[in-house]
């Protein structure tokens, strides 16, 4: 019944996204807590739980959450390569980044604040390749079609490409980098978060931590 009525592979894609993304809120909170402490976690997972675009994709059929979820675990171990020094994290690291670009090719974008811990963490720059290889060879794994039909992958690609970083992405009427400040970013952590994301750079503090740079270079990725 599953091949002849696409009903219930979509029940099950949303009941399956629904678990990912409240996974993601869990990922979020060990990030927290490896950054801020116990209560930098919890609030972290609290505030990514209840942020109006993740709880309105939560439920749907659609390969962001996934991908969210990837990248979330890839930035956390990008952390843990600046705090332990870890070859496995170094290359679950790249796992978490290639199976992200597998669910949707812009989250590959994510292996750049991974790369960005090797060269802050002085012990991991000559390991660079580590991430880059494992994430390569994960993409490759659970993309096979690429393998198959390269002139394919490479033409979506390219659109994709085209879509989100020269053209309008979701609104013919705007450029994308208006679409992701203004609309994504203001459904995505609503008014009170994106304040508290322009304010806390200014926070009065002595120095920036690596992991904290670390954090900054996912966001200007992504941006």
């Amino acid at each position: 019944r599953y091949f002849v009525e696409a009903n219930d592979l979509i029940a099950i894609a949303r009941g399956t996204n629904a678990l990912v993304s409240a996974a993601t809120a869990v990922v979020g909170l060990h990030l927290g807590h490896r950054l801020y402490g116990p209560m930098g976690g919890l609030i972290a997972g609290l505030l990514l739980a209840i942020m109006p675009l993740q709880t309105r994709f939560a439920y749907l059929a659609i390969t962001d959450v996934s991908a969210a979820f990837w990248c979330a675990l890839a930035l956390l171990y990008a952390v843990r390569i600046i705090q332990r020094s870890n070859r496995m994290d170094l290359a679950l690291s790249g796992v978490w980044a290639g199976l992200a670009a597998a669910c949707k090719y812009p989250a590959g974008l994510v292996l750049v604040p991974v790369l960005a811990s090797c060269w802050l963490c002085r012990d991991m720059r000559r390991l660079a390749w580590i991430p880059i290889v494992t994430s390569g060879l994960v993409f490759a794994v659970t993309s096979p079609y690429i393998l198959l039909d390269w002139s394919a992958f490479w033409r979506d690609f390219s659109a994709m490409g085209q879509d989100h970083l020269l053209g309008g992405h979701a609104n013919s009427n705007t450029t994308s980098w208006y679409y992701m400040a203004y609309p994504n970013l203001r459904y995505g952590l609503g008014w009170a978060s994106l304040l508290l994301l322009f304010a806390a750079p200014w926070y009065p503090r002595t120095l920036w931590r690596n992991e904290e740079w670390v954090l900054l270079t996912c966001i200007v990725a992504f941006c």
